[in-house]
């Protein structure tokens, strides 16, 4: 783009037939309602969460980054920030959602979760906006309503992320916005 020499920021529509089926059956979605599904490309955002990933894998020895692919619902007033600037956990608990598990972005490890209409809010005509999004989880813990960071897990390491249930997580939350990156954007009906 013009002014922005290092960088792509776009979206490319995909036939469905091109896209990682795994992605979306684990998310508990059937393919009947996908409308339109777009791969984001943003070369800044992506040196970012590499960079992230390569220093959480040198740090956390055998458990490395523990790269997961979660979702993430949201707006249509939101999707153009996200895919330009990346998530931001400034927002936690805008638009009456919970933070629950701290003050961070909140990142589900099924689909049917995020598409419930209080995180992907439907537009007038009925559709509605979800991220695919890949997420460092690194170490994780459990994680409470007035975390504003993850607790110290060894000084001066703090945990990477923090989660709902220790033993079976459905809800992974980190806190620093380079621990994800927008992969997919879903619409759907």
């Amino acid at each position: 783009a013009e002014g922005v020499p290092h960088s792509i920021r776009r979206s490319i529509s995909l036939p469905r037939g091109t896209i990682p089926s795994n992605i979306f059956l684990h998310g508990c979605l059937s393919a009947n309602v996908f409308q339109q599904i777009q791969r984001i490309q943003n070369m800044n955002l992506r040196r970012l969460y590499e960079g992230r990933k390569k220093e959480l894998e040198s740090k956390n020895g055998s458990v490395g980054a523990a790269e997961k692919i979660l979702y993430h619902g949201t707006s249509a007033e939101s999707c153009s920030s996200i895919m330009q600037s990346n998530f931001n956990r400034r927002f936690a608990g805008q638009n009456g959602n919970s933070t629950c598990y701290g003050h961070g972005t909140y990142f589900a490890v099924n689909a049917s979760y995020s598409a419930q209409n209080k995180y992907a809010v439907p537009a007038a005509d009925g559709t509605q906006l979800m991220f695919v999004a890949r997420v460092l989880t690194g170490y994780h813990t459990q994680g409470q309503a007035d975390m504003k960071t993850p607790p110290v897990r060894v000084a001066p390491d703090l945990y990477d992320s923090v989660v709902d249930n220790l033993q079976n997580p459905s809800m992974f939350v980190v806190f620093h916005d380079c621990k994800a990156y927008p992969d997919y954007l879903i619409t759907f009906k």
